[in-house]
């Protein structure tokens, strides 16, 4: 694509357009600012000139008054008034004394300081800038007093200042010209290829890894280019490896997914056998026509059936305020503390033996007592089942009804 295609493609290039508006703007501006320097100091050398001149003539004249105005003297007089007019641009010139007569009247271009008509004509024939008056009045060395009056013209200088304008407007011009070839030089040398390289960058962020760019030239940016190529290279086989991963941890996650609705199954019909384990023994537990007493490891009663607090006589309430050495008459709680020790331990899972319990009221009862060690989900210990037997209960029921 050439430059000035690239130009036109706007869609692409607003930063680069940009650029060059922003660029060319710049560079006018300083152009202007080296144009207007350079002629005002030029013009301010030439006025500074110019003036030092027609200082210089006034010094000379007034010098050659002083000295008088004898014959001899008048050659050299004249020959100095000539130079002067070469030099300062000495238009007009008339001497007087204090008694206004004229000395001498010199007149280079028909100007009469006699005839105001005439001035105000010669006058208008200049431009405002065009012509300098000056008149002075000054005291010789013998005390006379002299007027000394003065026109210089300054066209010439006008002139000089139009001609240094000129030169320096040329000047900024040729520079101006130059800098904007400069300007679109860096820009087809920089810009373009920069721009190209960050539309590639933005069709790789936007995912477009298969595109490449020709990298034909021999320079820092063919190297960045296929830098950029290479991390496209890259990219696309890294994306080929993610989308690789990604397919085979789809399959992995779907496995999973299997295995988990598997064990989530698995677990749920292990919670429902469970559950009706729990409700099977709640209702064996309350059925039961032994008694049975649920207990910590501590001794805490968790939980009694009915036929317990029938044997012992207390409520329900009465019953679960209590340790379970509380219902176990003393001379027989050593031992019942070293079998729930066994059982607490793991020397031995269940324990069959006999021991006395205290019914309500005091009265102690003989009673068979087989006690389990239960487990939670992580082994350790939880609570102790216990099945109380009173083995005598049917003979002192006979016994009392018979009473």
């Amino acid at each position: 694509m050439s430059f000035i295609e690239t130009l036109l493609n706007k869609k692409n290039n607003k930063a680069h357009i940009k650029f060059l508006v922003v660029s060319t703007s710049f560079l006018a501006l300083v152009s202007f600012g080296i144009y207007t320097l350079f002629s005002e100091k030029y013009e301010t050398i030439l006025t500074n000139a110019q003036v030092e001149k027609e200082q210089l003539v006034v010094a000379q004249l007034t010098k050659l008054i002083d000295i008088g105005f004898s014959s001899e003297k008048k050659n050299i007089y004249n020959e100095c008034i000539e130079k002067s007019v070469s030099d300062a641009g000495l238009s007009y010139l008339l001497i007087t004394n204090d008694k206004d007569s004229v000395l001498t009247e010199i007149n280079y271009s028909g100007l009469s300081k006699k005839d105001s008509t005439e001035l105000t004509e010669q006058e208008s024939k200049y431009n405002s800038n065009d012509i300098f008056q000056l008149e002075k009045t000054f005291i010789a060395s013998n005390s006379q007093e002299f007027k000394l009056f003065c026109v210089f013209s300054r066209s010439d200088l006008n002139l000089k200042i139009q001609k240094s304008k000129t030169e320096v407007g040329i000047i900024s011009l040729f520079i101006f010209t130059i800098s904007i070839l400069v300007l679109f030089a860096a820009s087809l040398i920089i810009m373009l290829p920069l721009q190209k390289i960050s539309n590639y960058v933005v069709k790789i962020s936007s995912g477009n890894l298969t595109e490449r760019v020709d990298n034909k030239n021999k320079n820092e940016f063919s190297k960045i280019l296929s830098s950029v190529n290479a991390l496209a290279e890259s990219l696309q086989k890294k994306n080929s490896q993610v989308e690789k991963l990604n397919k085979e941890l789809k399959l992995q996650i779907r496995d999973k997914n299997a295995e988990l609705n598997y064990e989530i199954n698995q677990k749920a019909q292990a919670e429902t056998r469970l559950k009706q384990s729990e409700e099977q023994f709640k209702l064996l537990f309350e059925m039961a026509p032994i008694g049975m007493v649920i207990s910590s490891i501590r001794g805490k009663i968790l939980k009694v059936n009915v036929a317990l607090l029938t044997t012992l006589g207390y409520t329900e309430k009465e019953i679960l305020e209590k340790n379970i050495k509380d219902l176990i008459y003393l001379e027989d709680q050593a031992t019942d503390d070293m079998i729930r020790e066994k059982l607490i331990q793991g020397i031995q899972e269940s324990a069959y033996h006999e021991k006395r319990m205290i019914k309500k009221g005091g009265h102690v009862i003989f009673v068979i007592v087989e006690a389990v060690i239960v487990k939670d989900e992580e082994g350790k210990p939880s609570h102790i089942i216990e099945q109380v037997i009173d083995p005598y209960f049917k003979y002192r029921k006979e016994i009392s009804n018979f009473i």
